[in-house]
């Protein structure tokens, strides 16, 4: 029974060897258009910023799988006055974020560009979350990944 298990074990182990370099190069990706209202802020702002807005009224998570180790690459653009975008684990913990002010942008005063991104590597298989949240912008905005195995 135990060599039975050993085998086992190491039929696993180098099973799992030869999956990851035969997924290494592997490109997934996908766009979305995300529609939500500006977050209504008037004088205190939520410590966890956007986050805390309503989810499907001032921002909207989508899920995305991470199939094996690799890197994940965000944009949100094509929206006018100011966004944020957060890439969130199963738990919804931040694990990358930008939150730049596009508002001076607005006024001509050279602000950050109309767009926010994130690139972060990602350890094993796993689901994630983007999260496009409207701080005080346009109503529309587009949103495009790309997760590429290593």
């Amino acid at each position: 029974m135990r060599k039975a298990i050993t085998t086992f074990l190491g039929l696993a182990l180098v099973a799992g060897a030869f999956a990851g370099p035969a997924m290494a190069g592997k490109t997934t990706k996908g766009s979305y258009q995300v529609m939500a209202a500006p977050l209504p802020v008037l004088t205190d702002v939520d410590p966890n910023g956007c986050l805390g807005a309503v989810e499907g009224v001032h921002k909207v998570t989508t899920p995305v799988k991470a199939p094996a180790t690799g890197k994940l690459s965000v944009l949100l653009d094509g929206f006018e006055g100011d966004w944020d975008l957060y890439v969130l684990d199963k738990n919804g913990a931040v694990l990358a974020s930008s939150t730049g002010d596009q508002t001076s942008a607005m006024a001509g005063l050279g602000g950050d560009p109309m767009e926010e991104k994130v690139v972060l590597p990602v350890f094993g298989k796993k689901t994630l979350s983007i999260s496009a949240c409207n701080w005080a912008g346009s109503p529309v905005a587009n949103v495009t990944w790309k997760y590429v195995v290593r």
